[in-house]
Order: C-alpha cells, then structure tokens, then sequence
C-alpha cells in the first residue's frame, strides 16, 4: 500500500533538515561571540554539535514505515540558559513541522531524556587552573594549552552542584578513552602522574 501510506522516513526528513540548520545557525553565532569562553573552542567547527545518532523506524521491510524514533546529543554552550536551548531546538522541529501539511495535523514530539550533561567551567586566570599549566608546562618543557571540551563530563556537578573548582586533565588522547583498545601510553600516563603530583603539592603550599 505504498500510495496509501504515509512514510514517516519521508516525513523525518524536513525535520532533520531543521535540525542540522539549527545546528549551523548555532555554531555560525559562536564563531562570532569574541568572549573569553569563545575562545576557547576557536579549534573545532563544530563546537556545539547536534548529532542524531540512532534511527529507528518501520516494522517490515515491505511496509510503509508508520513510525520513526530518532535519537540524539544536542550540544549546549558555556553560560548558555538550558531552557532557552531545549525551547530553541523545540521550535525549530515545531516550525518545520508547520510547514509540512501532514505534519502540522499530526506534530512530532520532543522528548529530553537520559544523560543531560550540563556546561560548566571556572575562569581561565583561576589558581587551580594556572597551577595545574605551570606544573605541566615545569614537567615537559612545553606551555600548556588551555582550550575548551566539547564532551559531557562530570565536571559538570562538581562545579555546578558542588560549587568546587574543577578542570579537565588527563593523559593521552580522548580519542583513545572508551572505545574497544582503549590505551594510554605510558609516557602520556608518566607526565600526567608528575603535572598532578607537582600541582597538589604547590596548590597546598608544600613545594
């Protein structure tokens, strides 16, 4: 019954285009921001990446496909209002949705749900954070660079919930961390070891 159906593949589709042009419109904006924070994800493209990583739909392979789930990450910036983020990425499924009539008598629904990661971070001129380079710069012979994450980390709560300054740091490549192989090598573990042993002993005055 192809002429009968109505495929909801087909109808993912403007949606979808929503939100990648979401996506760009978001990103495009971030490039222009000149703040402190900005600057920090100057590196990436896409610093605040939508990213719809799971599609189901269908229930036989000769069926016009009735329903359709996708799942996603919805990247969120520093500072950034969380409700004014989920209200942004509603809309815009809702403006799309608008403008299909099929869609517009039978809306989609957003759903948030799972993991929510929240941005967090502390000043770039914090001691913690100006210790922790000088001890890493004092082990390799090399500056540290300090640039923004684009991941959900647990930072998150410690800074936001437990109102305690944290930085992201570790050895090796996070390209590298879960995932089957996951590695380190063994100098990248060494140089790590020593930058956070030197750190405590100087953020408690000891060295």
């Amino acid at each position: 019954m192809r002429e009968e159906g109505i495929s909801a593949i087909e109808k993912f589709m403007p949606l979808y285009r929503a939100l990648t042009d979401l996506e760009a419109m978001r990103n495009a904006a971030a490039r222009l921001r000149d703040d402190p924070i900005s600057q920090l994800y100057r590196r990436y493209s896409l610093p605040y990446a939508l990213c719809i990583g799971v599609v189901r739909a269908g229930e036989w392979a000769s069926t016009v496909a009735e329903t359709l789930v996708a799942e996603g990450r919805y990247g969120v910036a520093v500072g950034e209002d969380l409700e004014a983020a989920r209200r942004m990425l509603e809309e815009a499924v809702a403006r799309a949705a608008q403008a299909d009539p099929w869609l517009r008598e039978h809306p989609p629904r957003v759903e948030w749900w799972g993991g929510q990661f929240a941005p967090a971070s502390i000043p770039a001129d914090h001691p913690l954070v100006q210790t922790t380079a000088a001890a890493f710069a004092d082990t390799t012979n090399a500056p540290a660079i300090l640039e923004g994450m684009t991941y959900g980390a647990d930072m998150r709560l410690l800074v936001n919930e437990g109102r305690t300054p944290t930085i992201l740091f570790g050895p090796g490549d996070v390209r590298d961390a879960h995932r089957p192989n996951e590695r380190i090598a063994i100098a990248d573990l060494r140089i790590a070891t020593q930058t956070l042993a030197l750190t405590a002993l100087r953020f408690c005055g000891i060295a």
